[in-house]
Protein backbone atom coordinates (compact mmCIF):
# COMPACT_ATOMS: atom_id res chain seq x y z
CA UNK A 1 0.00 0.00 0.00
CA UNK A 2 2.79 2.46 0.80
CA UNK A 3 4.35 2.06 -2.33
CA UNK A 4 1.21 2.23 -4.33
CA UNK A 5 0.94 5.57 -2.54
CA UNK A 6 4.05 6.89 -3.36
CA UNK A 7 3.92 5.86 -6.95
CA UNK A 8 0.45 7.67 -7.11
CA UNK A 9 1.99 10.93 -5.43
CA UNK A 10 5.01 10.92 -7.38
CA UNK A 11 2.70 10.71 -11.20
CA UNK A 12 0.81 13.75 -10.34
CA UNK A 13 4.17 15.80 -9.57
CA UNK A 14 6.46 17.53 -11.60
CA UNK A 15 7.14 14.58 -14.25
CA UNK A 16 8.62 16.73 -16.98
CA UNK A 17 12.55 17.09 -16.16
CA UNK A 18 13.43 20.58 -15.64
CA UNK A 19 15.21 22.33 -18.26
CA UNK A 20 12.71 20.44 -20.75
CA UNK A 21 9.78 22.20 -20.23
CA UNK A 22 9.89 23.79 -23.88
CA UNK A 23 9.98 20.52 -25.30
CA UNK A 24 6.48 19.85 -24.15
CA UNK A 25 5.39 23.22 -26.04
CA UNK A 26 6.93 22.84 -29.24
CA UNK A 27 5.00 19.20 -29.52
CA UNK A 28 1.71 21.51 -28.91
CA UNK A 29 2.97 23.80 -31.43
CA UNK A 30 3.75 21.09 -34.02
CA UNK A 31 0.83 19.31 -33.34
CA UNK A 32 -1.44 21.97 -34.93
CA UNK A 33 1.07 23.12 -36.96
CA UNK A 34 0.92 19.73 -39.08
CA UNK A 35 -2.11 19.12 -38.38
CA UNK A 36 -3.26 17.42 -42.18
CA UNK A 37 -7.11 18.05 -40.90
CA UNK A 38 -8.48 19.62 -37.37
CA UNK A 39 -11.14 21.28 -36.79
CA UNK A 40 -12.32 22.69 -33.19
CA UNK A 41 -14.56 25.10 -31.27
CA UNK A 42 -13.54 27.62 -28.74
CA UNK A 43 -14.83 29.22 -25.90
CA UNK A 44 -13.94 32.44 -24.81
CA UNK A 45 -14.52 34.20 -21.22
CA UNK A 46 -13.91 37.42 -19.61
CA UNK A 47 -13.59 37.96 -15.46
CA UNK A 48 -12.68 39.79 -12.74
CA UNK A 49 -8.88 37.61 -11.71
CA UNK A 50 -10.83 38.21 -8.19
CA UNK A 51 -14.45 36.80 -9.10
CA UNK A 52 -13.36 34.36 -12.30
CA UNK A 53 -16.68 32.26 -12.18
CA UNK A 54 -18.72 35.69 -12.41
CA UNK A 55 -18.14 35.97 -16.45
CA UNK A 56 -18.01 39.54 -17.56
CA UNK A 57 -18.00 38.67 -21.25
CA UNK A 58 -18.04 35.19 -23.47
CA UNK A 59 -17.21 34.56 -27.34
CA UNK A 60 -17.68 31.53 -29.79
CA UNK A 61 -15.48 30.95 -32.48
CA UNK A 62 -14.95 27.76 -34.56
CA UNK A 63 -11.09 26.88 -36.31
CA UNK A 64 -9.58 24.91 -38.91
CA UNK A 65 -6.51 23.33 -39.55
CA UNK A 66 -5.20 21.53 -42.71
CA UNK A 67 -2.17 21.39 -43.97
CA UNK A 68 -0.29 24.31 -42.70
CA UNK A 69 -3.21 25.97 -43.69
CA UNK A 70 -5.57 27.55 -41.43
CA UNK A 71 -9.15 29.31 -40.89
CA UNK A 72 -11.04 30.75 -37.89
CA UNK A 73 -14.14 32.73 -37.36
CA UNK A 74 -14.53 34.54 -34.59
CA UNK A 75 -17.81 36.56 -34.06
CA UNK A 76 -17.96 38.65 -37.09
CA UNK A 77 -13.77 38.49 -37.79
CA UNK A 78 -12.49 36.05 -39.90
CA UNK A 79 -9.12 34.82 -40.32
CA UNK A 80 -6.83 32.37 -43.36
CA UNK A 81 -3.85 31.12 -44.31
CA UNK A 82 -3.95 30.47 -47.59
CA UNK A 83 -1.21 29.44 -50.34
CA UNK A 84 -0.07 33.00 -50.30
CA UNK A 85 -1.09 35.30 -47.63
CA UNK A 86 -3.01 35.62 -44.30
CA UNK A 87 -6.14 36.95 -44.47
CA UNK A 88 -7.64 39.15 -41.25
CA UNK A 89 -11.36 39.90 -43.03
CA UNK A 90 -13.58 41.74 -40.18
CA UNK A 91 -16.61 42.33 -41.80
CA UNK A 92 -17.99 44.75 -39.54
CA UNK A 93 -15.92 47.12 -40.41
CA UNK A 94 -15.12 46.12 -43.89
CA UNK A 95 -11.56 45.45 -43.69
CA UNK A 96 -9.06 43.29 -45.30
CA UNK A 97 -5.70 43.11 -44.38
CA UNK A 98 -3.31 40.69 -45.90
CA UNK A 99 -0.03 39.72 -44.26
CA UNK A 100 2.51 37.27 -45.60
CA UNK A 101 2.07 34.02 -44.69
CA UNK A 102 2.89 32.70 -41.17
CA UNK A 103 2.64 29.67 -39.09
CA UNK A 104 -0.31 28.98 -36.72
CA UNK A 105 0.93 29.54 -33.38
CA UNK A 106 -1.88 31.86 -32.06
CA UNK A 107 -4.22 28.75 -30.24
CA UNK A 108 -1.32 29.22 -27.49
CA UNK A 109 -2.58 33.13 -27.20
CA UNK A 110 1.47 33.68 -26.31
CA UNK A 111 4.49 33.86 -28.43
CA UNK A 112 6.66 31.03 -26.10
CA UNK A 113 7.78 29.96 -29.65
CA UNK A 114 9.66 33.09 -29.68
CA UNK A 115 12.74 32.63 -28.10
CA UNK A 116 13.46 36.62 -27.58
CA UNK A 117 10.03 36.79 -25.95
CA UNK A 118 11.41 33.95 -23.52
CA UNK A 119 14.33 35.54 -22.43
CA UNK A 120 12.65 38.81 -21.84
CA UNK A 121 9.56 37.68 -20.26
CA UNK A 122 9.76 34.33 -18.66
CA UNK A 123 11.09 33.35 -15.76
CA UNK A 124 9.83 29.85 -15.05
CA UNK A 125 7.93 27.13 -16.41
CA UNK A 126 6.60 23.99 -14.83
CA UNK A 127 4.88 20.60 -16.54
CA UNK A 128 2.84 19.17 -13.98
CA UNK A 129 0.15 15.85 -14.68
CA UNK A 130 -3.29 16.53 -13.48
CA UNK A 131 -5.15 13.04 -13.73
CA UNK A 132 -4.20 10.40 -16.15
CA UNK A 133 -4.75 12.20 -19.53
CA UNK A 134 -3.68 15.80 -18.75
CA UNK A 135 -0.86 17.61 -17.93
CA UNK A 136 -0.82 21.67 -16.61
CA UNK A 137 2.29 24.28 -17.96
CA UNK A 138 2.37 27.01 -15.49
CA UNK A 139 4.52 29.89 -16.71
CA UNK A 140 5.69 32.62 -14.34
CA UNK A 141 6.63 36.24 -15.88
CA UNK A 142 8.72 38.94 -15.07
CA UNK A 143 7.02 41.97 -13.45
CA UNK A 144 7.40 44.50 -16.48
CA UNK A 145 5.69 41.87 -18.96
CA UNK A 146 1.78 42.49 -19.48
CA UNK A 147 0.92 38.55 -18.11
CA UNK A 148 0.60 38.23 -14.50
CA UNK A 149 -0.10 34.16 -15.12
CA UNK A 150 -0.89 31.29 -17.83
CA UNK A 151 -1.56 27.78 -17.43
CA UNK A 152 -2.64 25.65 -20.23
CA UNK A 153 -3.92 22.51 -20.06
CA UNK A 154 -3.49 19.34 -22.43
CA UNK A 155 -3.79 15.78 -23.55
CA UNK A 156 -0.55 13.92 -22.64
CA UNK A 157 -1.04 11.55 -25.77
CA UNK A 158 -2.69 13.94 -28.46
CA UNK A 159 -0.87 16.99 -26.87
CA UNK A 160 -4.26 18.69 -28.14
CA UNK A 161 -5.02 22.09 -25.88
CA UNK A 162 -8.20 21.59 -23.29
CA UNK A 163 -8.07 24.70 -21.87
CA UNK A 164 -5.71 27.64 -21.34
CA UNK A 165 -5.69 30.98 -18.47
CA UNK A 166 -4.19 33.81 -18.24
CA UNK A 167 -4.39 36.90 -16.45
CA UNK A 168 -3.44 40.26 -17.71
CA UNK A 169 -3.63 43.92 -16.49
CA UNK A 170 -6.88 45.98 -16.84
CA UNK A 171 -6.06 49.56 -17.98
CA UNK A 172 -10.01 49.93 -18.98
CA UNK A 173 -11.07 52.57 -21.40
CA UNK A 174 -13.90 55.26 -21.95
CA UNK A 175 -16.73 52.77 -22.50
CA UNK A 176 -15.04 50.12 -20.24
CA UNK A 177 -13.83 51.10 -16.57
CA UNK A 178 -11.55 48.64 -15.34
CA UNK A 179 -12.34 45.84 -12.99
CA UNK A 180 -11.87 46.18 -9.28
CA UNK A 181 -9.16 44.00 -9.00
CA UNK A 182 -7.59 45.26 -11.83
CA UNK A 183 -6.30 42.51 -13.36
CA UNK A 184 -8.30 40.37 -15.70
CA UNK A 185 -8.83 36.39 -16.40
CA UNK A 186 -9.11 35.14 -19.56
CA UNK A 187 -10.29 31.66 -20.01
CA UNK A 188 -10.31 29.86 -23.31
CA UNK A 189 -11.93 26.28 -23.79
CA UNK A 190 -11.17 23.95 -26.52
CA UNK A 191 -14.57 21.58 -27.62
CA UNK A 192 -15.45 19.87 -29.97
CA UNK A 193 -12.07 18.58 -31.92
CA UNK A 194 -12.78 16.39 -34.88
CA UNK A 195 -10.22 14.81 -37.77
CA UNK A 196 -12.78 14.93 -40.56
CA UNK A 197 -11.64 16.25 -44.12
CA UNK A 198 -11.86 19.81 -44.65
CA UNK A 199 -12.97 21.73 -47.61
CA UNK A 200 -10.02 23.82 -49.12
CA UNK A 201 -12.41 26.25 -50.15
CA UNK A 202 -11.85 27.11 -46.25
CA UNK A 203 -8.23 28.45 -47.28
CA UNK A 204 -8.75 29.88 -50.34
CA UNK A 205 -7.74 33.82 -50.89
CA UNK A 206 -8.64 34.44 -53.64
CA UNK A 207 -12.73 34.49 -52.84
CA UNK A 208 -11.80 37.80 -50.99
CA UNK A 209 -8.98 39.24 -53.04
CA UNK A 210 -7.16 39.43 -56.51
CA UNK A 211 -4.30 40.85 -57.65
CA UNK A 212 -4.61 43.52 -60.46
CA UNK A 213 -0.72 43.98 -61.32
CA UNK A 214 1.05 45.13 -58.25
CA UNK A 215 -2.38 46.23 -56.71
CA UNK A 216 -4.56 43.67 -54.50
CA UNK A 217 -8.73 44.45 -55.06
CA UNK A 218 -11.35 43.07 -53.17
CA UNK A 219 -13.55 40.57 -55.23
CA UNK A 220 -16.84 41.84 -56.43
CA UNK A 221 -18.65 40.33 -53.54
CA UNK A 222 -16.56 42.07 -50.76
CA UNK A 223 -17.54 45.49 -52.76
CA UNK A 224 -16.20 48.86 -50.14
CA UNK A 225 -14.01 46.49 -48.34
CA UNK A 226 -10.63 48.64 -47.67
CA UNK A 227 -7.58 46.32 -47.91
CA UNK A 228 -4.65 47.10 -46.18
CA UNK A 229 -1.73 45.22 -47.29
CA UNK A 230 1.68 44.38 -44.58
CA UNK A 231 3.49 42.14 -46.78
CA UNK A 232 7.19 42.39 -47.68
CA UNK A 233 6.99 42.18 -50.98
CA UNK A 234 4.05 43.96 -52.51
CA UNK A 235 5.30 42.19 -56.16
CA UNK A 236 3.17 39.27 -54.89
Amino acid sequence: MAIAVFISFKGFSQEVPKGFELTEIVKIAETYRLAPNLSFNIHYTYSDSAQPNQVIEQLDGSHKIHNGKFWSMLDSIEFLQGNLYSLGIYHKDSLIIVNNRQDYTSVMQIPMMDSLFRESNVTDMQVTRLDDSTRSIKIQFTPQTQYRGYEMQYDLNSFLIRKVKYYMPDPGDEDNPPVSSGVVCIAINFLNYSEAPINEEYFNEAKFIYRQGNELLSQPAFTGYRIIANIQDQNK
